[in-house]
């Protein structure tokens, strides 16, 4: 697998003009409380402090409806080369093919509304677009602006570039200052764990086409999966937190818990962990070291840690395998023994323990004092 840092920087550009137009509705639908949001929230708000405001003009090309791509994003799969373009090139791509942009966004904002089968007449019959515009239920603001592109077509897509040129500045920066969560996502993309959830939960098998599969990183669209099939090769758009979306997707009735606190009851696998804790990344050797156990005895531990995917294997440097602790899987048998428990409430839950260890201590004086008289 092949990674193309410019590509996600290029849909970054992109999806930062998305939620340019698309803020308010985002906000709805986002919890403030999810922090892995909060963070690509303020990728955005770092952009937005830098850059121009955006001319309403373009908000035809980014409107997004019903949680479906907007045109611009649709257009940046179908014709963007993750081998091959750079940012200039794209941009190139833009301006050579605006009729496809104008007709997929006209498509995607009225596509209830025009019937005409071929969707190249759309900017050569004003007649047909104005029909459906009068009987659309858009805005008028954004009736206005898609009737505007049709008779200045260049001039909006020259606005789109350089104000695209501006933005990408910034998100170049951006890349530049995270640096280190988006090189750790580009790490864990190529990991054991990462290609057996993507095949198991999406139904892609990215190892049998590992060679030929190209990828790249958001930083703005954390969750984002987006693989695309080309003759020759794969195209993969991770967000730089994928690997949380393919495992909240992973079915926690999968989760044994007999075996999970089997594996768990066991003090060298806990030692183990404890070293992982400290160390984040860790091989058997390295393990056997900390722990003070020969080799062997802590490759049989692991192995027993791995086969109920409390580790995973993050990387394979030659021989030697490295791996993580996949607290997510304690997250969500947690979640299985809150659930089969009906719900705890920790407040009651200590209040009883309080009132018990109350009781306890007032039986315990009176044997006491039963004893001594």
């Amino acid at each position: 697998m092949e990674l193309h840092e410019d590509i996600g920087k290029i849909y970054d550009t992109i999806f930062y003009c998305v939620e340019y137009f698309n803020h308010n509705t985002l906000d709805n639908i986002i919890p403030t409380n999810n922090s892995l949001f909060c963070f690509a929230d303020n990728c955005y708000k770092k952009i937005n402090e830098k850059v121009s405001s955006l001319p309403t003009i373009l908000e035809p090309f980014f409107i997004t409806r019903e949680s479906l791509p907007c045109a611009m994003t649709s257009f940046f799969f179908r014709h963007v080369n993750f081998i091959s373009d750079t940012f200039d090139s794209f941009l190139i791509k833009i301006t050579a093919s605006s009729n496809d942009l104008y007709n997929m966004t006209v498509n995607y904002l009225l596509s209830d509304k025009i019937n005409d089968s071929s969707s190249s007449s759309l900017v050569a019959s004003p007649d047909t677009l104005m029909q459906a515009l009068e009987s659309s239920m858009l805005p008028d603001s954004q009736k206005l602006h898609i009737s505007f592109l049709a008779g200045n077509l260049s001039y909006a897509v020259a606005l789109l570039v350089h104000h695209l040129r501006e933005i990408y500045i910034e998100v170049n920066n951006l890349h530049a200052a995270y640096a280190d969560e988006l090189r750790k996502a580009a790490d864990s993309v190529t990991s054991e764990q990462t290609l057996q959830l993507y095949s198991d939960i999406l139904r892609h098998d990215l190892t049998e086409a590992y060679d030929k599969t190209h990828f790249a990183v958001s930083l703005l669209n954390p969750y984002i999966i987006r693989s695309i099939s080309k003759n020759e090769y794969t195209e993969v758009l991770f967000g730089v937190f994928y690997e949380n979306y393919l495992k909240s997707k992973t079915d926690e009735d999968s989760i044994n818990l007999r075996h999970f606190f089997i594996a768990l009851g066991n003090d060298t696998r806990l030692s183990v962990l404890q070293a992982l804790t400290e160390h984040k990344e860790l091989t058997a050797t390295m393990a056997a070291k900390i722990v003070d156990q020969p080799v062997a005895t802590v490759l049989r531990h692991i192995d027993v840690l791995y086969e109920n995917n409390i580790l995973y294997i993050s990387k394979r440097k030659g021989l030697n395998i490295f791996y993580k602790i996949n607290y997510e899987i304690l997250i969500r048998a947690f979640n299985i023994i809150n659930n089969k428990l009906g719900g705890i409430d920790y407040e009651k839950t200590n209040r009883e323990q309080k009132g018990t260890n109350m009781v306890q201590t007032q039986s315990e004086d009176s044997i006491g004092t039963g004893i001594k008289s």
